[in-house]
């Protein structure tokens, strides 16, 4: 991993927030392959603070679909499929969990 992108995340959820809803919608839901689905997601989520992307390109797209996710109502997160669809605009091997914040360097 060479470089890592990511996007000012300060006015979004905290990482506790947003697995909170992603619980919640799990629980409400009896669709094991739907519940699979928000638990990649819950862990993948744009939003969240360790979530880092291979190229700018996907960074952007992760930007878009982080205010998409956090301007939705909870109610329209609750009824909605996108908290789980949203996956499958982002290609998986451009998102990284960062675990060791020490390791990324700022760009210019």
């Amino acid at each position: 991993m060479d470089n890592v992108f990511g996007f000012n995340k300060s006015k979004l959820p905290t990482d506790s927030e947003i697995e909170e809803l992603y619980f919640k919608k799990s629980e409400a839901t009896i669709n094991k392959d739907i519940q699979n689905k928000l638990f990649r997601a819950s862990m993948y989520d744009p939003r969240k603070s360790d979530i880092y992307f291979g190229t700018e390109e996907v960074a952007l797209k992760a930007e878009q679909i982080s205010h998409k996710l956090d301007e939705m109502t909870t109610g329209e997160f609750m009824s909605s499929s996108y908290p789980y669809e949203w996956l499958s605009e982002l290609p998986e091997v451009t998102i990284y969990k960062v675990t060791n914040p020490s390791v990324l360097k700022p760009t210019k």
